[in-house]
């Protein structure tokens, strides 16, 4: 699109009704400079609903269709992906953008991940998978602290403030990739993509290259 949003479609048969939707933005835990800030905003950005709406409103005001959103942060992108069906693909791209341009950062989601923190940093010090997403996945990674889980005072210390200088510039401006894989019309989806993600404001025309923060001593 004429903002340097690219869309990628690929129209399967696989699954009838069913529509994938994937888009990646900026360059995710490449860019990440406090360590543990891409484990707050994974756990919080979606129940943090929107600026109007919250988590809830939410629910409510899509019951009966078929809209999901999901939030996570790659090593090399923040990714919204969801599943929906031709019929809901344009209420699944509405909210999409939405949480894209107006996240609403409740400081519920931040006390409900905080509380929770109990029952992870157990699993981490006692189980044997723990250990391994934890102590050994910073170990192979030669101590680089992208991989791994801060001390739990750390992650205890972040804020929603600290979230926000990271991902809003990402969100607002990042390099924007958008795929659809499903049972969709092709003419359909391309004016419902322009609609929503073709209409965003002016976006990075490539990832960059970050290099030197790509490099990990293994």
């Amino acid at each position: 699109f004429e903002n340097n949003v690219r869309a990628n479609l690929k129209v399967t048969d696989f699954e009838d009704e069913t529509v994938y939707v994937k888009a990646r933005i900026g360059a995710g835990l490449l860019t990440e400079k406090i360590p543990g800030l891409s484990f707050l905003l994974g756990s919080t950005f979606t129940k943090g609903g929107l600026e109007a709406h919250s988590h809830d409103d939410l629910q409510a005001l899509f019951a009966g269709k078929s809209v999901s959103v999901n939030f996570s942060v790659d090593d090399d992108a923040f990714v919204l992906s969801g599943q929906t069906t031709p019929a809901s693909l344009a209420d699944q791209l509405t909210l999409m953008r939405a949480y894209l341009t107006h996240p609403g950062f409740r400081e519920e989601a931040v006390t409900e991940f905080k509380r929770a923190l109990d029952y992870l940093y157990q699993q981490l010090e006692r189980t044997p998978g723990g250990f391994a997403q934890d102590e050994v996945a910073q170990f192979l990674h030669g101590g680089d602290e992208r991989f791994g889980y801060p001390p739990r005072a750390a992650v205890e210390a972040l804020t929603t403030a600290q979230v926000k200088d990271w991902v809003l510039p990402e969100l607002a401006g990042g390099y924007l990739e958008i795929t659809l894989v499903g049972s969709f019309d092709d003419k359909d989806a391309i004016a419902q993509l322009a609609a929503t993600f073709g209409n965003l404001g002016e976006r990075d025309a490539k990832k960059p290259a970050l290099e030197k923060e790509r490099a990990v001593s293994f």
